[in-house]
């Protein structure tokens, strides 16, 4: 007998009610954090790609150091000591920057504070330095099509953010705030995903059709990704950009910070990036008569890229991540993401890759494409391929 209307009403009425109620609840807590969304996704993109590197390496000492602790408290004690290395290691390196851009100790250390607790004496000062500093790099690289009224307006689109003092009582109700309050919260974020996103990784693994080896091989494939990208991506491009720094100022004279940093953005394009850095400056040096100079130039900085090429390669290998279309796929969201979302999109592209990747192997898993067994195939197989020639 079919049911009446009404009693198909009664009997969907409550489900709808609940799921509505339920909808309502989570717009209601995203209308909330969305004027903190850049803190929360930059904390989470954060999170995402030291997991494997910091927390997790911490985590395994603290187990076999502590015992008897309960595992709450490891997880606990190992997340807060994650994120204060991370704190510290950030802040060190944008000291470190500071120090070579402007060359002096205390100023250096004022500057940082400034910028700090938005004292707009100091941020005119950085601005203005590093406006001078950048306008001999753009001497050396015409081509850019940048003047330094480009980089100082940038620099003071992003240096300048409300005043940390009155304003964080502005924060607290409206979510704005200084610098340095986006930075408590993005640290904030980093932690409780170190010691919570373990818990809520496992149990969406085990809410999902896959088996143990299955989940296995995508927390493999997850660990390996990211330390690919810190070591045969990121890394690389690090070393050579202070290898082609110290070469263009050892042989040339050449400002080894400046030439470093492009070094460092010019090391995330696969095969060729190096050229863009020494050939402009064999260029100039070729330009004013100093042919042994450009040659010696020339020379060690395709020597020093191809060795640095190989050892990535065998890194990359070792790995089991020797996978051109990653390193491709890491350039382009490097890129991308420093044009859309300016300096957190170098943390933010990566991890979307890294996400994009983590759902490639799940939707393979489930149709057939096992992940631990790709896993297996890649670690087994010998080596029949030589790395690229820079």
């Amino acid at each position: 007998m079919p049911m009446h209307p009404r009693e198909r009403v009664k009997q969907w009425l409550p489900h709808v009610l609940l799921l509505a109620l339920a909808g309502a609840a989570v717009w209601w807590v995203l209308s909330i954090i969305a004027p903190i969304r850049d803190a929360l996704v930059l904390g989470a993109a954060l999170a995402l790609l030291t997991h494997p590197v910091l927390y997790l390496p911490l985590e395994n000492l603290l187990r076999r150091a502590l015992p008897s602790w309960h595992a709450d408290q490891r997880s606990y004690l190992a997340s807060l000591i994650s994120t204060l290395a991370l704190a510290m290691g950030v802040a060190g390196f944008l000291l470190l920057v500071l120090w070579a851009v402007i060359g002096d100790v205390p100023a250096t250390l004022r500057a940082g504070a400034g910028l700090a607790f938005q004292d707009p004496k100091q941020i005119r000062v950085v601005v203005e330095v590093v406006a001078m500093r950048t306008n001999a790099l753009l001497q050396l690289y015409p081509s850019l099509g940048i003047t330094p009224g480009d980089i100082r307006l940038a620099l003071e689109g992003f240096l300048v953010h409300s005043r940390f003092g009155p304003e964080f009582v502005k924060f607290l109700f409206t979510g704005t705030g200084g610098l340095i309050v986006q930075m408590i919260l993005t640290l904030t974020t980093v932690f409780y995903l170190y010691s919570q996103g373990p818990l809520l990784g496992k149990f969406m693994l085990t809410h999902l059709p896959l088996s143990e080896r299955q989940q296995l091989g995508l927390r493999l494939r997850f660990h390996r990704t990211v330390q690919h990208m810190l070591a045969a991506t990121i890394g690389k491009a690090v070393v050579l950009g202070l290898c082609l720094g110290g070469l263009a100022w050892s042989i040339a004279g050449f400002n080894v910070v400046l030439v470093s940093l492009v070094g460092m953005f010019a090391g995330l394009m696969p095969v060729v990036g190096h050229a863009f850095v020494w050939l402009p400056l064999a260029g100039v040096l070729a330009s004013q008569g100093r042919w042994i100079e450009a040659s010696t130039l020339s020379v060690a900085s395709i020597s020093a890229a191809w060795l640095i090429e190989q050892a990535t390669y065998r890194m990359a290998t070792a790995l089991g991540t020797d996978d051109e279309w990653l390193s491709f796929l890491l350039f382009l969201s490097v890129i991308g993401g420093a044009l859309g979302s300016g300096l957190e999109g170098l943390i933010i592209g990566p991890a979307a890759v890294i996400t994009v990747t983590v759902m490639v192997e799940f939707l393979g898993s489930l149709y057939g494409r096992d992940p631990a067994e790709m896993e297996a195939s890649s670690a087994e197989a010998p080596e029949s391929t030589q790395p690229p020639q820079p």
